[in-house]
């Protein structure tokens, strides 16, 4: 009988000890650590344009991460400043001038240009589409009829722009006429 309860008082503390802490526990954010819930974003900093989600900065759409890890730096930043164009074009020829590219305000994911194609008056507005690259949407910059659009992306390395293009006198609908451009941009 002796060695009965002890073997009962054996296996009741063997169980006892066994026990999940977080058995009962229910976390509506994070997971379960020894009884106590534990949210992996708790002490992190996603910056200006990110979100936390479980313990990572995921950025919105026109941000990317900085050295530490926040998404604080805006794709668009790096298409700013002045730039030396050369344009070869099927109709118009060749062509060297200067583009100013500004921030948008309508959007972080968009910038402005200024002296697009050299003769364009208003700015052909730019469309960050990945952290060095962008697509210019068709659009009618001087509402005179010269609509613009990129043909594909345009691409930044280093500190040069390599874009396609193409710019088309819709004055006459019956007879549109279009000005396909290879165009390469320096950063000044």
């Amino acid at each position: 009988m002796k060695n009965l309860i002890i073997l009962f008082l054996a296996a009741s503390l063997a169980f006892s000890c066994n026990t999940d802490k977080c058995e009962d526990v229910v976390c509506t954010v994070g997971t379960c650590v020894d009884g106590v819930c534990v949210d992996p974003c708790e002490d992190v900093d996603c910056g200006i344009g990110g979100t936390c989600t479980e313990g990572l900065c995921i950025c919105d759409a026109g941000y990317e991460q900085d050295t530490s890890g926040a998404c604080n730096i805006e794709m668009r930043t790096k298409f700013i400043g002045s730039w030396t164009v050369s344009d070869a074009c099927t109709n118009s020829g060749t062509a060297s001038y200067t583009v100013t590219a500004a921030n948008a305000s309508a959007s972080v994911m968009d910038f402005n240009v200024t002296n697009f194609w050299a003769l364009f008056t208003n700015a052909v507005v730019g469309n960050v589409t990945t952290s060095n690259e962008f697509t210019i949407a068709r659009q009618e910059p001087d509402s005179d009829s010269y609509f613009v659009e990129s043909i594909g992306t345009g691409t930044l390395s280093g500190n040069t722009i390599s874009i396609q293009y193409v710019v088309s006198d819709e004055t006459d609908p019956a007879n549109i006429t279009r000005d396909t451009c290879t165009s390469t941009w320096v950063k000044q």
